[in-house]
């Protein structure tokens, strides 16, 4: 190779290798510093873009989780609210069978019949939880179009379960409950359409105890009471906690179903994240080990280019001979 005091082929070549040492180098070190591989859409398009893709549907997994949870609730508080119901039931059946001895006092009985009637309403009106009360109908959704027990002015409620994604369009995905199923108070002016504001049974001509429900005003007893009264109205509860025992059954079907839906939301959500850091997360091993010999290449770089620099030093060796 020809000798040049002008051009130093060798140092132009060190510096080469070592501007591409330092520039590998701070590859590395930016993924170490981040824990990204692909960190910007000019580290991978493609890449970038899928992952950018997947956090906004993993921001949407949150959003569903937070919605089903909210449900969890409500159909939790709808349902401590019908088992207080049921035992306040079970409580006056036991006081209606009572009072067909004809020898007890039916008034003093119907003392605490009453006191359970008011006391299954404040359940219902008390079940109540971020304005929707599964229990008496009312809930808080202007787009529904269920009637509660043909009133006509029930909506349904739509939990947001999960998305749909199909190319670049996404759809939601609803569990749908309808609280007619389970409205024991009904929502029209006068307090009909309701499970306890309207006869369960076919009661008799004649029979004022139960036309108007267990929770009506005329479900009343007293010494007068006839036989015949005090058997309707038995029956009128036992329909009641049948009625009961079969809306417990529906909330805990949906409480069931919603739990299942969160949970696999979670494991859904768990595996998008995954999925996101196979695709973009930096293999700290692998990059800490990179550093380490780009660390060493470096400063052999920097050695060659101090050699290739000292090389016309040699050529002046020349003239003082």
């Amino acid at each position: 190779m020809t000798a040049s005091i002008l051009t130093n082929v060798g140092a132009m070549t060190a510096l080469q290798t070592l501007t591409s040492i330092n520039k590998d180098m701070n590859v590395t070190q930016d993924r170490i510093s981040t824990g990204m591989e692909v960190a910007k859409a000019k580290d991978n398009a493609a890449y970038w873009a899928i992952a950018t893709t997947m956090r906004t549907d993993l921001l949407g997994y949150q959003a569903i989780s937070d919605a089903l949870g909210l449900g969890q609730a409500t159909a939790d508080i709808a349902s401590t609210g019908n088992e207080a119901i049921v035992d306040q039931l079970k409580e006056m059946k036991q006081r209606l069978v009572a009072a067909q001895d004809a020898g007890v006092d039916k008034e003093k009985i119907n003392d605490d019949i009453q006191q359970m009637k008011a006391q299954i309403t404040s359940v219902i009106e008390s079940a109540n939880f971020n304005g929707n009360n599964w229990l008496n109908g009312s809930i808080n959704d202007v787009n529904g179009d269920s009637t509660v027990n043909g009133a006509g002015n029930g909506v349904d409620v739509n939990i947001l379960a999960s998305l749909v994604r199909t190319g670049a369009a996404v759809a939601p995905q609803n569990i749908v409950f309808d609280p007619a199923d389970t409205a024991y108070l009904g929502d029209a002016a006068d307090g009909s359409g309701g499970f306890f504001t309207t006869t369960l049974s076919t009661a008799t001509a004649a029979d004022t105890v139960t036309d108007t429900g267990i929770l009506g005003a005329n479900f009343v007893i007293d010494n007068t009471t006839s036989a015949e009264a005090l058997a309707e109205a038995l029956t009128e509860v036992e329909a009641a906690i049948a009625k009961a025992t079969e809306i417990g059954s529906t909330l805990g079907s949906i409480e069931k179903r919603l739990s299942i839906q969160n949970d696999f939301v979670t494991k859904l959500a768990d595996a998008a994240e995954r999925g996101i850091g196979v695709l973009v997360d930096a293999d700290m091993n692998r990059e800490s080990a990179r550093l380490k010999a780009l660390q060493v290449q470096q400063q052999l770089g920097v050695q060659a280019l101090n050699i290739a620099n000292s090389a016309p030093q040699n050529i002046l060796a020349l003239f003082r001979g």
